[in-house]
């Protein structure tokens, strides 16, 4: 019966296994893909390369928008990488400062009208996923403070129950040492 119970979790339940590298080891590659009027190209595949092999593919979101997390060591900073799509590449050069372990190493490469333009591009809408976040957020502190104010309500109703319930008593209280 137990080896039953354990082959059911092994082929139903579905297992995560999530890698996580040390921040010294991680190489953020983010960006847009847009086309030459900068509208976002959906679902558009994207490759980063280095020599013969592909270090990471992903696809755009809804927004353009692409997101890539490279394994990649001190010893392949100046490393040039290929990014690839299927109208276009472009070369970066991976950049950190290898003293520094803690901070996130990120490099933004975004690919409008076939064309290479690194760093963050400005006017562009957030990632949609911040939307989802931000929409959650906000409704959590909406049903905190729906909660803080249905407590003080009926704090503030067993408040006055109280007072009128001391004050009938005290008025039996009176009448009877009379």
């Amino acid at each position: 019966m137990k080896s039953l119970i354990v082959l059911f979790f092994l082929l139903f339940i579905p297992l995560t296994v999530r890698a996580e590298d040390e921040p010294n080891h991680r190489y953020d590659v983010e960006g847009y893909l847009l086309d030459a009027d900068r509208q976002p190209l959906p679902e558009t595949g994207i490759s980063i390369s280095s020599g013969n092999q592909i270090l990471g593919s992903t696809r755009s979101d809804s927004d353009g928008y692409y997101f890539l997390r490279l394994h990649l060591h001190n010893s392949s900073i100046g490393r040039r990488l290929v990014l690839t799509t299927a109208e276009s590449s472009g070369t970066i050069t991976m950049t950190a400062n290898s003293a520094d372990a803690g901070t996130r190493r990120r490099h933004f490469a975004n690919i409008i009208d076939g064309k290479l333009v690194e760093g963050e591009l400005e006017g562009l809408r957030s990632p949609r996923w911040m939307y989802y976040t931000g929409a959650a957020l906000l409704l959590v502190l909406i049903a905190v403070v729906a909660n803080t104010v249905k407590r003080r309500r009926k704090r503030h109703r067993r408040q006055l129950q109280n007072k009128a319930h001391g004050k009938r008593h005290g008025k039996r209280r009176q009448r009877r040492k009379r």
